[in-house]
């Protein structure tokens, strides 16, 4: 949805109104593919088992800058 303003200002300065139009069509479409869909989508998501992940840590930094340092003017 966030996205609905950009697009119907894109759409108005190269398409005119039919496009905008056409742009708000799309977004009640989705509004309302997302109201009677959403519920049934978020609990197929959630049903599918977690598995855990192995978390890797990177290594430490060095205690001593490697770097060369610049001369100050």
């Amino acid at each position: 949805m966030s996205l609905l303003i950009p697009a119907m200002a894109v759409s108005g300065v190269f398409g005119g109104p039919l496009l905008m139009l056409a742009v708000l069509a799309l977004a009640f479409a989705g509004l309302l593919l997302a109201a009677f869909r959403g519920g049934a989508l978020v609990q197929e998501v959630t049903q599918t088992p977690l598995t855990p992940s192995v978390q890797v840590t990177p290594a430490a930094l060095p205690a001593q800058a490697s770097a060369e340092m610049l001369p100050s003017l």
